[in-house]
């Protein structure tokens, strides 16, 4: 009954690429119409692929959600970093405002420069351990599949 409805589809498809080329003027190269291809392509067969490929699609499939899933960890380290940073940005702008002198401007200053050059480091330490296990965890998913289990 598929083969059947596949059948019919792939001869209307037809029918109606002559149909639409009949009456088309020849173009310099001898082809009726604008056509490019002077065949028509028949509907994909996306069942038979799928069972061909079905590995390598399971493969790309775990592959695909662990490095997700990872990603998912790295972006929610940068976004409470981010928020623990915008935190500390806001405190500073309230010692600020309450500094007495010169000096205690400088020592707010010193100290934000300090602690926020420590925050960075720590920081890009964190994200470049997540961006490696992210990597291997992804490709951890690709050799258990490869290798069967």
């Amino acid at each position: 009954m598929v083969q059947a409805a596949r059948d019919s589809a792939q001869k209307l498809h037809r029918d109606e690429a002559v149909a639409s080329t009949a009456s088309k003027p020849q173009n310099r190269n001898g082809r009726k119409g604008d056509d490019v291809f002077p065949f028509t392509v028949p509907p994909f067969d996306l069942d038979s692929w799928s069972s061909v490929n079905a590995d390598a699609i399971g493969s790309l499939t775990r592959s695909g959600a662990a490095w997700a899933n990872s990603l998912i960890d790295l972006n929610r380290e940068v976004l409470n970093f981010l928020n623990r940073r915008w935190s500390e940005d806001i405190s500073i702008q309230r010692r600020l405002v309450k500094a007495k002198s010169f000096e205690d401007v400088q020592a707010i200053y010193s100290d934000f420069f300090a602690t926020a050059s420590s925050h960075y480091g720590e920081e890009s330490q964190k994200l470049a351990e997540l961006s490696t296990k992210m990597t291997k965890v992804t490709f951890d998913a690709m050799q258990e599949n490869a290798s069967g289990k």
